[in-house]
């Protein structure tokens, strides 16, 4: 009885064999495969060897460009997933799934943990960005409110020179430089419990 022997193709190959010839990890024969840079059998999961190596050679210079295009793809995924969706609902959601103890696949879980993450950051920058439209104002209000504030400083010391005139008559420069000063200082007070220009 002869032992049989299959007949195989040795130029097929799995991710992690690939990645043993080319030197390479696994992980990144992994990202090759996601970047369409490997050359695919006709049995699934397999890939051609000889014309994966050349592709992968051929494409080198894409190798930053490919990531980021995966990236961009990725973070295009996350958007979807937050874009219109309240962050308590997002929470609620994403939260049956990661505590469920049946879950076993990383990704989602992962997607999920980036979603919640970049909601949240979201909302924390529209928070300070509302925050900060808020403590800035136009420069014509803040013209206006200076013009008013002058002329009302003004008024009140006209008025003040006219209503302390009569009582300076006759004084001293001791007791003149003590009611200006007095009056002065009442002055200012007021002037600080003005109420706020609208």
């Amino acid at each position: 009885m002869t032992k049989k022997t299959k007949n195989f193709d040795k130029n097929i190959v799995s991710q992690s064999q690939l990645a043993k010839l080319i030197g390479k990890t696994r992980q990144l024969v992994s990202i090759y495969a996601k970047d369409d840079r490997l050359v695919k059998s006709d049995i699934p999961g397999k890939y051609l060897a000889k014309e994966s190596i050349e592709r992968i050679n051929q494409t080198k210079h894409l190798n930053g460009r490919a990531r980021e295009w995966s990236i961009a793809g990725e973070k295009a995924a996350i958007d979807a997933k937050i874009d219109g969706v309240e962050y308590t609902d997002l929470k609620d959601r994403v939260s049956s799934k990661q505590l469920s103890l049946e879950t076993t696949n990383a990704r989602e879980l992962f997607d999920n943990s980036r979603a919640l993450r970049e909601k949240s950051l979201a909302l924390r920058e529209a928070a300070e960005y509302e925050k900060f439209i808020g403590d800035l104002c136009k420069k014509e209000e803040v013209e206006r409110v200076i013009f008013e504030r002058g002329r009302q400083f003004r008024d009140s010391l006209m008025i003040l020179a006219r209503r302390i005139s009569p009582n300076l008559v006759n004084k001293s420069n001791l007791e003149i430089e003590e009611i200006l000063s007095e009056e002065l200082r009442k002055t200012l007070i007021s002037f600080t419990k003005l109420p706020v220009i609208e």
